[in-house]
């Protein structure tokens, strides 16, 4: 429904695997970057926070949006499949927020 409301608003936003992708406006919030390996593949890692949400971005795509739940921090759009970087993903926004 809010996305009619906004479409109908003349609000457009970006989006790409499903998540909805941050403003530009927004790229001056708390933005967390670090580079994680893992047979040896370097993945560039980014949490871009976003209105009470964070968006990860794995080497500039977008690949799951990240809320905070009841029951705790939980991946509401898209999908980590790596286990050890969702749980180091999880560290840093617990550190941050």
């Amino acid at each position: 429904m809010d996305r009619i409301q906004d479409f109908a608003a003349g609000k457009q936003q970006e989006i790409a695997n499903g998540i909805i992708l941050p403003k530009s406006r927004h790229q001056q919030e708390i933005s967390l970057t670090f580079k994680y390996g893992r047979d040896q593949v370097i993945s560039h890692i980014r949490l871009q926070e976003m209105e009470g949400h964070f968006i990860v971005l794995i080497n500039g795509e977008p690949a799951a949006q990240i809320e905070l739940m009841e029951e705790g921090w939980e991946i509401t759009g898209g999908d980590i499949y790596d286990r050890d970087l969702l749980d180091e993903i999880l560290r840093r926004i617990k550190a941050n927020t």
